[in-house]
């Protein structure tokens, strides 16, 4: 049908791409989004309307970067929408020049809305650990709604204080107090973004890290154990942040080495080839299953000094 160039694209010139896109997904996702018997799509204050029946308050939308700044909006219409009174209409018309297409929202029982200055405290106060080396953070990312540039002079030195003491989770109440000259409001969107793109993380306070510390050490142990036979669960359980952090078989078993005494990215690696080797498995390179022991040596040699020297420092900052 879209061969026969129907006039409908004429009015809706995204909709290839949008259907191309489909085809990427697995049919469990498409029978999950598309094939119901009711299908209904609702507009936001539609949502907002039906929760408030049941005394639910739409609080913000569940990604801060779209509330923090004017992301994917020009200077007209981000002057637009801060003539609109109405948080609910604001929201509304703000999907209109975004073009979104799926909100993610919280609702709360009876909000309690707090001051500007109050948000900046709760925000610049809480602990955040980098979670990539400053260098090799990027400058331009992407959110849920468009690229972002990131301006060196403000993430640069921000990022490098991050790391400072082998990237000890710090505030960034902690870096306004030796930098006076930043503004609040600047430190308030970096963190906002940092957050969304995955770059830092919001810690939890020392004494629940204290009381979750030895059940995570115990699982991501059991897990690494795991990782020796199978490439079964891909993630482990960090106790400074609450969440779970992606790390392949390979480096679960480099974790569980290094933390035996292993300090060498050589043995590292023959570690993981004899295991590897026993089972009859092969890295996959470049779309490439790398057949020669020698090439899977050399693959796994560059991946543990990696490891050692830029992995290893995070992981330990998230007390895997």
């Amino acid at each position: 049908m879209i061969s026969a160039n129907p006039a409908y694209l004429k009015i809706a010139p995204n909709f290839v791409e949008r259907f191309e896109g489909l085809k990427k997904h697995d049919a469990d996702y498409i029978a999950h989004e598309y094939f119901n018997d009711i299908w209904d799509l609702m507009y936001f204050k539609d949502v907002v309307e039906m929760f408030a029946a049941n005394k639910l308050d739409f609080a913000m939308t569940a990604m801060p970067v779209e509330t923090f700044a004017k992301v994917g909006l020009s200077d007209e219409a981000w002057a637009f929408l801060e003539k609109i009174g109405s948080p609910i209409l604001r929201e509304q018309i703000r999907d209109y020049f975004i073009n979104r297409q799926f909100r993610k929202d919280l609702f709360v029982r009876g909000a309690r809305r707090i001051s500007v200055a109050e948000t900046y405290e709760k925000i610049l106060g809480t602990r955040y650990v980098l979670t990539k080396p400053a260098a090799d953070v990027p400058l331009k990312i992407t959110t849920s709604i468009a690229e972002v540039n990131l301006t060196e002079e403000i993430y640069k030195p921000l990022l490098e204080f991050l790391q400072e003491d082998s990237f000890r989770p710090k505030t960034f109440t902690e870096y306004l107090r030796r930098h006076p000259d930043k503004k609040p409001q600047e430190m308030v969107e970096a963190a906002t973004f940092l957050v969304d793109a995955n770059l830092i993380l919001p810690c939890q306070n020392d004494a629940t890290v204290k009381r979750v510390k030895k059940s995570c050490d115990k699982l991501n142990a059991y897990l690494c154990e795991r990782s020796k036979f199978r490439e079964e669960i891909s993630f482990l359980a960090s106790p400074l942040t609450g969440m779970g952090v992606n790390v392949n078989r390979v480096k679960q078993i480099y974790l569980a080495l290094s933390k035996g005494g292993e300090k060498s990215a050589e043995r590292l690696a023959a570690a993981v080839w004899d295991i590897m080797a026993r089972q009859g498995t092969r890295l996959v390179q470049n779309g490439q299953k790398l057949e020669s022991p020698e090439e899977n040596l050399k693959l796994l040699n560059a991946e543990a000094e990696t490891f050692l020297s830029k992995e290893l420092p995070i992981f330990k900052a998230l007390q895997l």
